[in-house]
């Protein structure tokens, strides 16, 4: 033991930089660790899905095989899952950039808390995947999130207060999901980046889609299956989506000619004659 003393005395400087080497690894390898163990969970939850789930880079990106469970955008490009070692590679080194889950085998209330450090999210996909609240908490903050997708979800409305509060959000859907009615609508246009809104099945009427008038700049606009009527023609006009769809609304033929007259650019979808 003395002896320890001794040489420690003598080669402090080298032990005190030792010691520093290691606590500036200390923070990194923790966090390595934490976001395996995340990565692991989610896959795990993924897998469940009753009709698949994954993770992927782009969907977009023409080497992603989306017959794959996981794939990953890491600092060296797009790492496909080939076997185990490489996952496990993956899990080590992966920055999860979109999250897809499909089928009630998933609960969006347990995938969600596992991206709470996915800085780099910039897509969620979520569809059958049960009830979904204050979750969106953990990924609220997520600066380059910009694709929302909920298809057929039970959206509480401490979900809608948080979705309304992503200023990045570009693309949002919300087909078919419940509790997406005028008040909701009403918090979701204060949403300033939006370009896409697929409100499809939804509770939306005349009165909601007054609240998107001034969104000018959408692009694309779902509104098939829901309660607006003719009285929404001046609206959708001086909004001038690029492409929308008014499929078994309670829009008259009068109401879409109306439509076609004034908006020759748009492409619009409807229950009368071909997309004009």
């Amino acid at each position: 033991m003395s002896r320890l003393i001794a040489w420690t005395r003598d080669h402090r400087w080298r032990c005190l930089a030792a010691i520093a080497v290691l606590a500036a690894l200390a923070f990194p390898i923790g966090s390595t660790v934490l976001q395996y163990r995340s990565n692991a969970e989610l896959d795990r939850l993924l897998k469940r899905a009753r009709f698949g789930g994954g993770i992927a880079t782009h969907a977009w990106d023409e080497r992603v095989d989306r017959g794959l469970i996981v794939l990953a955008d890491t600092r060296y490009g797009p790492l496909p899952v080939i076997g185990r070692w490489m996952r496990e590679i993956w899990l080590m080194a992966g920055e999860l950039r979109a999250v897809q889950s499909n089928g009630a085998g998933c609960d969006a209330r347990q995938i969600l808390p596992l991206l709470d450090s996915a800085e780099s999210l910039n897509a969620i996909e979520f569809s059958q995947a049960g009830e979904i609240g204050a979750e969106l908490r953990f990924v609220a903050n997520c600066n380059d999130l910009d694709r929302l997708w909920l298809y057929r979800m039970d959206i509480q409305p401490k979900a809608v207060r948080l979705i309304a509060s992503m200023q990045s959000i570009e693309d949002l859907e919300l087909q078919a999901s419940t509790g997406i009615d005028d008040e909701a609508v009403e918090q979701l246009a204060r949403l300033p980046r939006l370009r896409r809104l697929n409100l499809a099945w939804t509770e939306l009427t005349d009165a909601g889609l007054e609240h998107l008038r001034q969104h000018r700049d959408l692009e694309w606009l779902w509104l098939r299956s829901t309660r607006i009527t003719d009285a929404s023609v001046p609206a959708l006009i001086e909004m001038a989506p690029r492409r929308f769809s008014v499929q078994q609304t309670g829009l008259s033929a009068e109401g879409v000619a109306r439509l076609t007259a004034a908006l020759p650019n748009s492409r619009i979808d409807s229950d009368y004659g071909p997309p004009q």
